[in-house]
C-alpha cells in the first residue's frame, strides 16, 4: 500500500494541471497525498447519483471536462466499457458504465494499475475514442 500511495504522488507530481480523484479522496484528507487540491466536483458518490438519475446538465458539464481533457490524471477504480449481465446491483454497475465508464474510457486510457487495489491511473488520450452519446439508447 505504501508502494501505490508513493506511485500516485510520484504521478501527481510529474503532471501539469488538475487531478481528478473520483476515489481514494481519503488520502488527501489523512494527507497520505500532499500539495493535490480537491477537485469537488465528480466524487464517485455523486457521479453515481447523477448516473442513476440520469442528470444530464450535470452530466454533460462532466463529458466536456472529459472530452476537453480538463485533468492531467484522473484516480478512479477500474472502468470497464461492458455491462453487467447478471448479479447483484445490475442497475447500479449498468448506470455507472453507460454514464461514467464509458465516458472516461472514450477520453482517458489507463495507464498504472495499483498492486493493493483496483485502482488505476488515467491520462488522456491522443485522440478520443469514437464512442456514442450516452443519452441514446
Amino acid at each position: 500500500v505504501e508502494a501505490d500511495i508513493r506511485m500516485l504522488q510520484t504521478s501527481a507530481k510529474e503532471v501539469q494541471g488538475e487531478i481528478l480523484l473520483v476515489t481514494e479522496r481519503q488520502l488527501l484528507i489523512f494527507d497520505e497525498l500532499k500539495n493535490i487540491p480537491l477537485v469537488s466536483e465528480y466524487e464517485q458518490m455523486e457521479l453515481m447519483e447523477m448516473a442513476m438519475s440520469g442528470n444530464r446538465d450535470y452530466l454533460e458539464k462532466f463529458y466536456s471536462d472529459l472530452q476537453g481533457h480538463r485533468f492531467a490524471i484522473i484516480i478512479a477504480e477500474e472502468q470497464k466499457f461492458t455491462l453487467q449481465k447478471q448479479g447483484a446491483f445490475i442497475e447500479e454497475n449498468n448506470a455507472w458504465v453507460r454514464f461514467i465508464g464509458t465516458p472516461i474510457l472514450c477520453a482517458y486510457k489507463p495507464v498504472e494499475t495499483l498492486s493493493s487495489t483496483n485502482i488505476q491511473i488515467f491520462i488522456p488520450r491522443e485522440n478520443n475514442a469514437d464512442c456514442k452519446d450516452p443519452f441514446l439508447k
